[in-house]
């Protein structure tokens, strides 16, 4: 089975950094990076061997480059995926290159429940009703080791026209790889890199032990965040926030009411992502964090009842 490491970047920062680790490691298996970094061009051919480098023609994010390298070096039997900003501390474990799919880190995706509709959308667009009330996992980064027969499939059918043209997109496609793993080709795996997501490694919750990110990708994003008047009728949100109350109980109270009253569920979905005119910090916050539940209702209601239960009980605290 011919391996390569797959490396996404926007640009050379922290790309030799990344290269070194891997070189450090494994001496013999191929390099592969695709650079979606449009302005400039990237010479390695007098540092490293057996390191090959293509441009791709427009910036697609992770997955985009993921169908790009699928389809360039297609004689590669299984990548190592991995972005510029991440090195290799460690070898890693065998499973890695014996199973068929490992995802580094993975995360529930009612974290990203405001994402959901991007992936409804695309999966429609492929005549595919998205199933509702089934979680699944999100491969953050879209980061992973996969068989390329893997990828080569989910091509054959289509799915490579889907791709991230903005940051928001970005996160979606996680979510998306993550459901066409689950839920398209029903890949069953055993085996995890990391137990948590990848941001409790990055912030230092948890401790890195074979790859380890040392930089942030690319940040830029393209939403465009509108303000928007709520209609009088939905004053008593406004009624309800009480400034002698803590954050986390004025959270309680209002994600009660919003809970209870679809017609306001309902309202903050249609008007996300847009924020609320004339209100404190403190409100705002919390209404931004009940809508994102209001995702989780309408796309997971099981979780969301469970989530729900523990925050009106102070089981789990978001501020």
């Amino acid at each position: 089975m011919q391996f390569g490491f797959l490396i996404i970047t926007y640009g050379n920062k922290y790309l030799n950094e990344c290269i070194s680790s891997i070189r450090k490691f494994y001496n013999d298996i191929p390099i592969y990076i695709v650079d979606n970094m449009v302005e400039n061009n990237i010479s390695l051919e007098n540092i490293y061997n057996n390191v090959f480098y293509s441009k791709n023609i427009n910036n697609n994010f992770e997955l985009g480059s993921i169908w790009f390298a699928t389809k360039k070096w297609d004689t590669v039997d299984k990548f190592i995926i991995l972005h510029n900003s991440m090195i290799l501390l460690q070898k890693l474990p065998e499973f890695i290159f014996k199973d068929d799919f490992v995802p580094f880190w993975q995360a529930n995706v009612i974290d990203y429940s405001p994402i959901v509709p991007i992936v409804e959308k695309w999966l429609f667009e492929q005549n595919i009703v998205m199933k509702r009330n089934k979680s699944w996992k999100s491969i953050c980064g879209s980061c992973c080791s996969i068989n390329t027969a893997i990828l080569k499939e989910l091509i054959k059918l289509n799915y490579d026209r889907f791709f991230a043209t903005t940051k928001k997109q970005a996160v979606a496609t996680e979510i998306f790889f993550g459901y066409l793993i689950d839920n398209i080709l029903n890949i069953t795996y055993k085996n995890v890199l990391y137990k948590y997501p990848i941001y409790t490694y990055y912030h230092n919750e948890q401790k890195s032990i074979y790859i380890k990110k040392i930089g942030s990708g690319q940040s830029n994003s393209n939403n465009i965040i509108r303000k928007y008047n709520m209609d009088n009728k939905y004053n008593n949100i406004l009624s309800i926030y009480n400034n002698n109350l803590n954050i986390n109980d004025n959270y309680i109270n209002l994600l009660k009411y919003i809970n209870d009253n679809e017609e306001i569920g309902n309202y903050l979905l249609i008007n996300y992502p847009n924020q609320l005119n004339n209100i404190n910090n403190n409100l705002s916050n919390i209404l931004n964090s009940i809508t994102h539940r209001m995702f989780s209702k309408k796309y997971f209601k099981d979780d969301y009842l469970i989530e729900y239960n523990e925050i009106i009980n102070k089981k789990k605290i978001i501020f």
